[in-house]
């Protein structure tokens, strides 16, 4: 009788030293010495990862940290991540904080993450206190390392008497930074090979100017205050990412020639009567060849007739819009029609609309479906005739040549697509007029079976391309 075949595939252990550090490397340190328990391959495998990712709330004393870089006296220090979540500090002194950045340092230091916040920040909020350790806690020596190229600072002060030099660092993120604007650009020129810049919840200022001539990548994140100006000289900028309110006043961004894509996320609705705002901000924007909008609703990017008429076409290189918001009247088809007219060579329009009602109970849902098997027979039989009515005529748009749909379109994709009538109008002007579309995909929302079948009919009616390849899920 034959002997049965061990299995020798022992799966994890399977895998050499470098996939194992590289797996470490994503878990806390204090989680990745925990590993030392399981083998004797394991037991000094986790003094090699090259990051320390350390959570100092939950260190009982300063001396848990020292022990855990001390037996890293030959081993890099790649990453180094620290966290001040509570008021629970395990230093007496931070002068031992500064020891631990210097022993980083001499391990070939290259990435720097601090969050120096006494408690958990909730997004868009902004004006509540939040203190940070101490305003001195960034060692004069850090300042100027030039082998950083990842910095990372959450709640924490820059000394503005500090001379600062950062030769190769290429990604900076600043999130409620203790820091004048004069600083700031002072950090900004320090780094001649900066690439991404992230500013996270910096207010209550009046006016931000900033120049960096490299810069890659920027994101302004939760700006809530009232800017009188907002000004940036970022010529070679190819990324642009901005949450927070409309600004109202001055906004300048210098001919980004090279840019990209642009995403402007507005945290609250648009007063009706900040047309002129919009329009002046929007149209900063106007080399972008992908552009993504999110608003609370999307009737809101419309631009007056009077403020629009004889301008020419704002995004002369926008080849793809994204919109996001809910939909709540036909505005929103005249938002949609301001967006086509000041993009002549627009190829692909995506639409996420945010549902307003909620989802079906289960109880409704075994209702519903019930109801669609008597729909679907009745629906069946009118297959063949034109009895339904079309409940989705609209003729108050303005007559433009929209170029866009009669040259360039070729993708359309709507989702959470409810099939009201506001949305089928929408639709049906959409694919009515796109003489040049090659797909339109749709992604419905929970509606019953029967009524799905009656959307998709409409909509195979109404395609004025007849080579148009229709996706409906």
């Amino acid at each position: 009788m034959a002997k049965p075949t061990t299995n020798k595939n022992h799966g994890i252990n399977d895998l050499s030293d470098a996939a194992l550090l590289h797996i470490l490397s994503f878990l806390p340190t204090k989680n990745a010495a925990q590993t030392s328990l399981l083998s004797k391959r394991w037991r000094y495998l986790w003094i090699r990862v090259p990051v320390l990712d350390i959570d100092c709330s939950n260190l009982v004393c300063s001396s848990d940290l020292y022990a855990a870089l001390q037996h890293r006296k030959h081993s890099p220090i790649r990453k180094l991540r620290l966290q001040f979540h509570g008021t629970n500090h395990c230093f007496r002194h931070f002068s031992e904080f500064k020891d631990w950045i210097y022993f980083s340092m001499r391990r070939g230091l290259e990435e720097f993450y601090l969050d120096g916040a006494v408690d958990h920040p909730t997004a868009c909020l902004s004006s509540d206190h939040r203190p940070s350790i101490d305003k001195h806690l960034l060692p004069i020596g850090l300042m100027t390392y030039k082998n950083l190229r990842v910095l990372s600072l959450k709640d924490c002060s820059i000394n503005a008497c500090v001379r600062m030099d950062f030769g190769c660092l290429e990604t900076l993120r600043l999130s409620r930074p203790r820091v004048k604007p004069q600083v700031l650009q002072q950090l900004i020129d320090s780094c001649p090979l900066l690439r991404s810049f992230v500013l996270e919840f910096y207010e209550h200022l009046k006016n931000l100017e900033l120049r960096c001539q490299n810069l890659k990548s920027m994101k302004l994140i939760c700006f809530h205050s009232r800017w009188s100006r907002i000004e940036f000289d970022m010529p070679n900028l190819q990324s642009f990412y901005y949450k927070g309110y409309l600004p109202e006043q001055v906004f300048s961004l210098t001919n980004p020639v090279n840019l990209i894509d642009a995403e402007i996320c507005f945290c609250k609705g648009l007063n009706i009567y900040t047309d002129i705002s919009f329009r002046n901000f929007i149209s900063k924007f106007g080399q972008a060849k992908f552009l993504r909008l999110i608003t609370p609703k999307i009737e809101e990017f419309v631009i007056s007739k009077n403020l629009s008429e004889g301008l020419p076409p704002f995004f002369q290189r926008l080849k793809q819009l994204e919109l996001k918001g809910s939909m709540t009247s036909t505005h929103t088809i005249f938002a949609i029609a301001n967006f086509l007219e000041f993009s002549p060579i627009l190829e692909v329009l995506s639409m996420i609309f945010v549902p307003t009602a909620t989802k079906m109970s289960l109880e409704r849902k075994e209702t519903e479906f019930q109801a669609s098997i008597s729909c679907l027979r009745h629906h069946q039989m009118m297959m063949d005739s034109d009895m339904e009515s079309d409940d989705a005529e609209f003729h108050e748009l303005p007559k433009v040549s929209y170029n866009c749909l009669q040259h360039h379109l070729r993708k359309i994709k709507l989702v959470n697509f409810q099939g009201v009538a506001d949305e089928m109008k929408l639709a049906k002007f959409l694919i009515g007029s796109a003489i040049a579309l090659e797909e339109i995909h749709i992604q419905a929302i929970e509606q019953t079976f029967c009524h799905h079948m009656r959307v998709k009919r409409k909509l195979l009616r109404w395609i004025i391309n007849p080579h148009t390849e229709v996706t409906y899920v």
